[in-house]
């Protein structure tokens, strides 16, 4: 008994249990929080998302002057003769006419090639 007035007299060790039960607090509020926010009803869907691109794989086709270039796996476009397109391999090439056809595949045009 005499250890626990002890503890309860001297302002530093006060100070310290007082900084030990603040930190326990806040960490169990916090893991409560997080465990509340990936409850069911707050699913987040998921921001990269792959939607099939819808057009047609081309092999061994030549380019037309106006059409850009994308991979069937990819998320970015090239415009034809950009260095990124020739990187490409024929068989995950995707040819479209027009950038407005692949951007409204979901793709962004490539920021290295202007």
């Amino acid at each position: 008994m005499q250890g626990f007035r002890s503890l309860l007299t001297n302002k530093k060790a006060l100070e310290d249990i007082a900084l030990a039960a603040i930190i326990i607090l806040v960490g169990t509020a916090s893991f409560g929080l997080g465990k509340l926010s990936r409850d069911k009803g707050s699913e987040v869907p998921s921001r990269f998302s792959k939607a099939p691109i819808q057009a047609s794989v081309v092999a061994s086709a030549k380019e037309t002057s106006g059409s850009v270039v994308a991979s069937r796996s990819g998320t970015t476009y090239y415009p034809n003769g950009c260095a990124g397109a020739n990187r490409i391999s024929s068989e995950n090439k995707v040819i479209f006419e027009s950038a407005t056809e692949a951007e409204t595949a979901g793709l962004h045009k490539s920021a290295q090639c202007k």
